[in-house]
Parts: structure tokens; sequence; C-alpha cells
């Protein structure tokens, strides 16, 4: 390549063959074309290098990487990342696909607005046919704490962003992503982008699947992240999340407490963005 491509894309993989020749022709098919993609074969014993590598003998913009051991997700991005060379990043799963404008879509949002960090759009959520089976809209930042990873899947994202979060954390794996955005959230400005620009796939493969129960990982994401953050609003959210999980237990005066908390934190968002039907019922 005669310069560094604008947008980096990572795409870490393990054993991804049957949809991953999908999720390579989406990002082919981008009518924004200043890109590189890295790909990550994260220790794969099914046919995904041969596939890597047939697409990459005939795309320069395509870069390779292999582990010869699985290093788990949070490895194999912070691997892909470590030598992507964009100014704007992304990453995105073997078994999802892009919609051909979605890097036109995300670019053209965060580069027309300097007060704008990080970029996030609506997806459909797709069946193992393709087939459409719902649409999910992003919320607002602000419910980032409230309401989960706000952010979804299909995002742009500063250099700054990454480095600042110092990238993905080993021992969260599940929750990798979501302690990533919690960090950022604190830090960086964000803009949802109501347009549905990826479709997220949902199989018996996904890791959402395969680990059905995040929670105590996730926990763990959402203490780290209360401790390190100064932000009221986000540490207002993580005291719903909290509150949310002694709900599961049964425990009704912790729900009760730390819904007061988040009160006295920011009052506003906890009113707006707070689950109330489940923990008041439950409380």
């Amino acid at each position: 390549m005669s310069k560094e491509p604008f947008i980096s894309i990572v795409m870490p993989v393990f054993n991804g063959e049957r949809y991953l020749r999908e999720a390579l022709d989406s990002c082919l098919a981008q009518t924004l074309r200043d890109w590189e993609l890295v790909i990550v074969d994260d220790g794969s014993t099914d046919g995904t290098q041969a596939i890597v590598d047939e697409y990459a003998s005939r795309e320069p913009r395509i870069r390779p990487v292999k582990h010869e051991r699985n290093q788990g997700l949070p490895g194999a991005l912070n691997t892909g990342f470590s030598i992507a060379r964009g100014e704007l990043l992304t990453w995105t799963s073997h078994d999802n696909r892009y919609r051909p404008t979605a890097l036109a879509a995300m670019e053209k949002a965060i580069g027309t607005d300097n007060s704008v960090d990080v970029v996030y759009a609506d997806v459909d959520i797709i069946d193992t046919n393709g087939k459409i089976l719902r649409h999910q809209p992003v919320r607002d930042i602000a419910a980032m704490g409230f309401r989960g990873n706000v952010v979804g899947s299909c995002f742009l994202y500063g250099r700054k962003v990454h480095d600042a979060a110092g990238g993905y954390a080993h021992d969260l794996f599940l929750a990798e992503d979501y302690y990533f955005w919690l960090c950022a959230a604190d830090r960086f400005r964000f803009r949802p982008i109501h347009q549905c620009l990826y479709d997220y796939r949902i199989h018996s493969g996904t890791l959402t699947s395969r680990f059905p129960d995040a929670r105590p990982v996730g926990n763990l994401a959402l203490d780290r992240a209360f401790k390190q953050t100064s932000s009221r609003l986000l540490k207002a959210g993580i005291l719903i999340n909290f509150a949310i999980d002694h709900r599961r237990d049964g425990l009704s005066a912790k729900v009760l407490q730390h819904i007061a908390e988040a009160m006295l934190m920011h009052p506003w968002a906890t009113i707006r963005y707070s689950p109330w039907r489940s923990l008041l019922t439950s409380a």
C-alpha cells in the first residue's frame, strides 16, 4: 500500500469458516475504499486459514495474522490493533456483516463534527440464513451504565480512544468490549447514528450462546469501572446495575439502597434510564 489507510478494521476469527466469506465480502463491498482489514486467526482448527489466505492473496488491503494457540477475543483484538495503521479504528466479528455504506456513513458522521470521538449505529439482528429477525436501535451514551453496552456492534472511533483505554482487558473475556466502552464513556464524546449499518447474526456458535452467563465477569467490569470513573452519571448507572444484580439474588434492601445512591449521584439520568418496572417489582 502506498500510504497509511484511513480506517483500520480488525476482525478476530476462531473456527469461523461457516460465515467468514460473508463477513469478508461485506468489507470488500464498502463504498468507502480507504481501509485496511487486519484478520487475526486466533488458533483456528477448521478451514478458516485457507479462506483468509485466499482473500489476502487477491486483496492487498487485507493483512492476515495468525495465533498458533487460541488467546481469546481480548488477545486477538489486542494483536490486531497493535499493528493497525489507521487514523480511525473499528472491529467486527467473522459472523456478522457490514452494510455497504457502513464505513462511509460513520466516517462522515465522525469527520464532520470535531466534538465527536466515537460514532455508533443501529443494527439488524439476523438468523443463520441472513433473515432479519428484528431491528435494534442504539441508545444514547448516557444510558451506558444503566442499560448495558449501548454502543453495540457497529462503531468507529479515533485512535486516541483506543490508546486511552489501553486496549482490551485480558481478564474480562465476555465483557472486554463493555469495559472498553465504560472507560471510553468516562472521557470521550459519543454520537449515535440512527441508521441501520450492520447485520448482527444470532446462532449457536456465538460467544453469547456458548457462554450464556456472563454475569460474574460483567459485574467485575462494572466494579472496576465504578472505582476508576469520576463521572457521576456513569456511577449512577453502575449503581443501578448493582441493584439489578441484587434483585436477581432477592436482596430487596440492597436494591433499594443502590437505587437511593444512584438518585443522589445523578437523579435526572436515574429517573430517565433505569428499568423501573423490574427493579421496583422485585424490591
